[in-house]
């Protein structure tokens, strides 16, 4: 029977607790790093969303603008064409009378 010295016996002893204690920290360690990852990706997705989210906002902004000036500038054209036609019928009117 080969007989381990008390030193090896505590030098295999101190390397399977190290060994333990390095598992350990990894089945900890690895579970974090992949949720520290995750959580940053989903923040830059996150930023990435609202900024299209402003982006669209804008976007529609713009086209309501625009709707509304053309409804106001087709009815300024509405109101000038409906002015000159008064005027030129009263000036058509007036000279049939002259006349």
């Amino acid at each position: 029977m080969a007989s381990t010295s008390p030193i090896q016996g505590l030098s295999m002893s101190f390397h399977g607790h190290q060994r333990r204690i390095l598992l350990f920290a990894a089945a900890i360690m690895v579970p974090s790093l992949v949720l520290v990852a995750l959580s940053l990706r989903m923040i830059s997705q996150e930023r990435e969303l609202a900024e299209k989210r402003l982006a669209e906002e804008q976007r529609r902004q713009v086209s309501e603008i625009r709707q509304e000036l053309l409804a106001r500038l087709e009815r300024i054209k509405l109101q000038e064409v409906s002015a000159f036609a008064t005027q030129a019928a009263a000036a058509l009117g007036g000279r049939t009378d002259s006349g």
